[in-house]
């Protein structure tokens, strides 16, 4: 069984940390997956990517940033931004119903993956599942009907099938519901919930220490030394 898999983030680099972290996506999850194509969909980031690292990936850049839909703009929360993320995640998704991919596999710019995913596309394949993810955790309060979009699995008939990007329509998404909750109610019961042990910082609560129990984590990327130091000892943890 041979089967093509495309890995992508979203992604957006305004500060050096972040333009370090994607350049631990690249390194980590390269190591891991050597028989997937990675992807960068980038938003106009204004500090420079390095694309001339040994692992090689695609890159896509829109020419413009349109911001972030909860987050205020410059003027107040009169000039929010519309949601750039969608836009980014949705391209992910065309370019790999456009190049034939069997599966796609989201991996937020700003979180790391430990897992190789080959394996678990293949149990998907075998499983006739159409799509993965896990609850969001490590919010300030419990979410319930959240899926966590920053790590989605995709059969990319499905998606194509299913009309899913047309029907998430990102042109048109307000502030609420999140594309959180917008995305688990589109998939509905074609989608799975795995196990895995994924979280966001949200709380300031991962730590050097504790990363290492983590399957996939994100939102340790402000300019604290510390949450550099989370994201290189996971990323040790991972392929040392």
């Amino acid at each position: 069984m041979s089967l093509r898999v495309l890995i992508f983030a979203t992604t957006y680099a305004d500060t050096p940390e972040r333009v370090r972290l994607t350049e631990q996506w690249v390194k980590l999850h390269g190591t891991l997956n050597p028989d997937c194509n990675l992807l960068l969909v980038d938003s106009a980031s204004p500090l420079c990517l390095n694309r001339s690292c040994a692992i090689q990936f695609q890159f896509y850049s829109f020419p413009n940033n349109i911001g972030h839909l909860s987050r205020n703009g410059p003027n107040g929360p009169s000039s929010r931004g519309r949601d750039g993320w969608g836009r980014a995640f949705c391209k992910g998704l065309e370019i790999a119903v456009a190049d034939g991919y069997d599966y796609a596999v989201h991996i937020e710019g700003d979180s790391l993956f430990r897992l190789p995913v080959m394996p678990i596309v293949k149990q998907m394949w075998r499983d006739g599942v159409d799509c993965l993810s896990v609850p969001v955790e490590g919010t300030r309060r419990k979410e319930v009907g959240w899926v966590e979009t920053g790590l989605m699995f995709f059969d990319v008939g499905y998606v194509a099938d299913s009309d899913f990007i047309k029907k998430y329509d990102w042109p048109n998404r307000t502030p609420s519901p999140t594309p959180e909750v917008i995305i688990h109610g589109l998939l509905g019961p074609s989608l799975k919930m795995m196990p895995w042990k994924a979280e966001r910082g949200d709380k300031s609560q991962i730590t050097v220490d504790n990363v290492t129990q983590l399957d996939w984590v994100t939102h340790c990327h402000d300019s604290c030394h510390e949450s550099q130091q989370i994201y290189d000892r996971f990323v040790e943890i991972a392929i040392g």
